[in-house]
């Protein structure tokens, strides 16, 4: 089963490196990282200088998390899709305990078990 994760971001330049750290310490790897991006500050030359494999999809303007999303997943090549935030730190199994649920028949799913301390700080 190949595995995409989709990014989308908007001026994710404080939280992205961290981001792709935890996406590079998965168990396992995904097989493409697709980041939907109509950022105006340096997200995309920090992807760029970090992590070269990443597909970077460029907006032309700002777009809302949804919209990103779809542009990223019209661009995926594999057959299962994840959606990560730009500010999300996936746990080391992360994906591993996505792809057993996928394998076990679950077609999708989301949530949170440790919020980071900038977002908790911050409640909506």
């Amino acid at each position: 089963m190949t595995v995409s994760v989709l990014i989308p971001s908007y001026n994710a330049a404080g939280t992205i490196g961290r981001v792709l750290e935890a996406l590079a310490s998965q168990t396992v790897p995904p097989d493409e990282v697709i980041l939907a991006d109509s950022s105006t500050d340096e997200t995309r030359r920090i992807v760029r200088s970090s992590r070269p494999d990443v597909k970077i999809i460029e907006l032309p303007e700002r777009s809302t998390p949804a919209v990103a999303r779809n542009r990223a997943a019209a661009a995926a090549a594999s057959e299962t899709l994840v959606f990560l935030d730009s500010d999300a730190y996936p746990a080391a199994d992360w994906l591993e305990r996505l792809l057993e649920a996928r394998r076990d028949g679950c077609r999708a799913g989301g949530g949170s078990i440790v919020l980071p301390d900038f977002q908790r700080a911050h409640p909506l």
